[in-house]
């Protein structure tokens, strides 16, 4: 008889430490996992070689998913929200400065169609500036940039326009010649049983690096370089991602408990018939809507008892008015803060009385430009967008004229700085006829 099959013996020896397992322990065995987002994703070459897609996914671990939950956490904290989008505002300046041979120039120096395309560069009516915007946008947040570019001849010659494309909606492939372009990657997944890969993916090609490419429509995918990822980018704030979590959830913890009418402040058992009219379930319906909610806190409940039957046992818990978790949430916003190397202040999230004076603001600007913006955010979204000018045929550079967070106009005396009609126009009044003369009559006295 072969071994294995009904009726052999097994030669395999226990441990003569191991206990015998009945069917009861056997039955008794409860196997569970769980699946949530990693907040530090595996590298993004793991199992790269056993892929059944073209496309490399955006860490399998994360089901492909990983870009897009970085989108959800900066909707979901408030505090993350607030700093990446002053980081986003900080790092677009207030304009560009056109450069020449690496001078300032005015911008009507340059020839009138490159004015124009800078104006209104694509389809969307889109200035440069704020194409540039939603470069930075994809940098700050993403990690990951994907402009478009489009060429169309026309009888003139050759309109280029550029484009971004949202970076939650691209993968590419290994050889990084391709990229997939879909709203659907939370569906799709990994992309590893045909169910996942019926959902419609589109194609364009990525850029060969070439400025005289005679390509019609490709991306362009710049990265923000780390260690052990080969495909994608990864943005710096993924150190404070359990931060932004907390205080997410401390939050929907606390927003959850207002709306239900906190967590069980009493326990009320009533015995006996519903009010005429009513079933059970009505009665206990209407009792909890009056006397729950953001509307009905303390409320005073009255009844008028048929019989003794209907007296109701009531249980009161003590609960904490003023929410769950307060200390906690603290330390995640102090968390979210300190992994984005940014000042409160500048994001608009210090509360009166600590601003402290505007030359406070002012350093706390200057360092966080030297330090973080201008070297991790400006000059990478610069690179790209002076790429696209090159790619444009345009002959100049820009770079971006950085204004601080407050102005001066609180330190300078209108009289000192401004004629007098400017002065009566500004509050409105209407302007002297001999300007001159009154200006030279105060200059007698």
């Amino acid at each position: 008889m072969k071994e294995g099959t009904k009726g052999s013996k097994s030669t395999k020896k226990r441990h003569p430490h191991a206990k015998k397992r009945n069917s009861q322990s056997r039955r008794r065995k409860i196997q569970a996992s769980s699946a949530q987002t990693p907040i530090n994703p595996t590298r993004d070459t793991k199992d790269s070689n056993d892929l059944l897609t073209d496309w490399i996914p955006f860490f399998k671990d994360s089901e492909n998913a990983y870009i897009n939950d970085l989108a959800k956490r900066t909707r979901q904290s408030p505090t993350l929200s607030a700093i990446l989008q002053s980081k986003v505002n900080y790092t677009k300046g207030s304009g560009f400065t056109i450069l020449r041979d690496g001078q300032p120039v005015e911008v009507d120096s340059l020839p009138q169609a490159a004015q124009d395309w800078l104006m209104s560069c694509n389809s969307l009516n889109q200035s440069f500036h704020d194409v540039f915007g939603d470069i930075v946008m994809n940098w700050v947040y993403y990690g990951n940039v994907y402009p478009e570019i489009e060429r169309k001849e026309f009888d003139g010659g050759t309109f280029v326009a550029p484009f971004v494309q949202d970076a939650t909606k691209i993968r590419i492939n290994k050889a990084k010649t391709v990229a997939y372009i879909s709203s659907f990657w939370r569906e799709i997944g990994t992309g590893n049983s045909p169910d996942d890969r019926k959902t419609p993916v589109a194609t364009i090609d990525l850029w060969d690096g070439e400025i005289d490419s005679n390509a019609d429509r490709f991306l362009i995918h710049k990265r923000r370089r780390v260690s052990e990822f080969d495909f994608y980018g990864l943005p710096d704030y993924i150190g404070s991602l359990k931060d932004a979590d907390i205080e997410y959830l401390v939050d929907t913890f606390n927003l959850t408990k207002l709306r239900k009418g906190f967590f069980p402040s009493a326990l009320i058992q009533m015995v006996g018939d519903a009010p005429e009219g009513m079933s059970a379930e009505e009665y206990v319906q209407e009792i909890k809507d009056r006397f729950t909610g953001e509307e009905n806190n303390d409320g005073l409940l009255v009844e008028l008892l048929d019989t003794s039957e209907q007296f109701a046992n009531v249980q009161l818990f003590d609960t904490k008015e003023q929410g769950e978790f307060v200390d906690l949430e603290k330390s995640a916003i102090d968390g979210i803060i300190r992994g984005n190397r940014w000042f409160p202040a500048l994001a608009g999230l210090e509360t009166s009385g600590k601003l402290g004076s505007n030359q406070e603001l002012i350093n706390q600007w200057r360092i966080v430009m030297n330090n973080v913006v201008i070297p991790e955010y400006q000059n990478p979204c610069l690179d790209i967008a002076n790429t696209i000018l090159k790619l444009a045929g345009f002959e100049f550079e820009v770079t971006i004229t950085n204004k601080p967070p407050i102005g001066i106009d609180d330190r300078v005396e209108p009289s000192d700085v401004m004629t007098v009609n400017e002065q009566r126009e500004a509050l409105g009044l209407e302007p002297l006829e001999d300007e001159q003369e009154l200006e030279e009559d105060g200059a007698d006295d």
